[in-house]
């Protein structure tokens, strides 16, 4: 139990911190879904540290589902890093294409 509230710690010290950098992105949070709703108690869902959880199929199995926790803050910086890497590449191939002419 002590490791997960670590775990939130980090979370919830890395959300403040705003650089011109990359942004930084911890890996989704190991916590049970009783812990889970604990912590989302008191909290409103359009809350920035309210915890959600997104199921995935796990490639190769046609049943086996894996969770991936995260604050509404980290699933942010994790949709922000994506559409900053998606428009990088298509301005990178832009480029390419360009000077291929």
């Amino acid at each position: 139990m002590s490791t997960v509230w670590f775990v939130l710690a980090l979370s919830q010290a890395a959300s403040g911190v705003v650089t011109s950098a990359p942004l930084p992105l911890e890996g989704p949070l190991i916590i049970s879904s009783s812990d889970v709703r604990a912590h989302n108690a008191n909290l409103k869902p359009n809350d920035p540290e309210y915890i959600r959880c997104v199921k995935t199929v796990v490639i190769g199995s046609l049943v086996k589902k894996r969770a991936a926790c995260r604050t509404n803050a980290s699933w942010q910086r994790v949709e922000e890093l994506g559409n900053r890497n998606a428009r990088n590449f298509v301005d990178d191939m832009s480029k390419n294409y360009n000077n291929g002419r």
